[in-house]
């Protein structure tokens, strides 16, 4: 635990993802190297995340001197695997955190989500420029952009014969659960002025419904 103290956390962090990495490519390419070329391992690394958590140690009781600490990391959705992380220090937020990770090396040819908050033009604008894509949600931090789009989708005299439609159901806690996306390139011009990188826009419909059973008692 001493010694854990002392490492810095992103040389960790580093050492850990190489190792994972040469693992999985002997995994999948044993001594041959070249077999790679031809394997599709890298889309599956495309998609990254930032989310921030806040780390209250282990304590069992509070301590003035260990308090707690909001930690924003980025990592790989499929893998699980942290790439970077980096502390949220005080008099900061994640948004401006989030700067120090959008690097080439973490941005380029891959795809970012994180929460609402990050939807910022400037997190966009870096996105682009480094080569990456992003999924971003609109929601009450801007409320112009989340009505505009609510009026678009609720249009009932838009043409829907280009848009793009994808359900899903899922069944748990006693509740089905179905979510609508549907998809339009026709908001990309008035977005564009403002925000980088736009080639499409979506909604997302979720709707709840109860799961009956019925019993039988022998």
């Amino acid at each position: 635990m001493y010694a854990l103290g002392k490492i810095d956390a992103q040389d960790l962090l580093s050492v850990v993802a190489g190792c994972v990495t040469r693992w999985e490519a002997g995994e999948r390419c044993e001594n041959e190297p070249s077999r790679l070329a031809g394997q599709g391992g890298q889309q599956a690394k495309q998609h990254v995340a930032g989310d921030g958590k806040t780390m209250r140690g282990t304590l069992g009781h509070e301590s003035a001197g260990q308090p707690s600490v909001h930690v924003l990391s980025v990592y790989e959705v499929q893998s699980g695997l942290v790439l970077a992380q980096r502390n949220v220090r005080e008099k900061e937020n994640e948004i401006s955190a989030g700067k120090d990770l959008l690097t080439p090396l973490y941005v380029r040819d891959r795809i970012w989500t994180a929460d609402a908050m990050h939807t910022q033009k400037a997190v966009c604008q870096r996105i682009e420029q480094f080569g990456g894509k992003s999924l971003f949600f609109f929601k009450d931090t801007h409320p112009t952009a989340h009505e505009d789009l609510a009026l678009f989708f609720e249009d009932p005299q838009a043409d829907q014969s280009t848009w793009g439609v994808f359900s899903q159901m899922e069944k748990g806690h006693g509740r089905l659960t179905t979510r609508t996306v549907r998809t339009t390139t026709e908001m990309n011009e008035w977005f564009a002025g403002e925000w980088a990188g736009v080639s499409q826009t979506f909604q997302v419909i979720r709707t709840l419904s109860p799961v009956f059973r019925m019993f039988r008692s022998c």
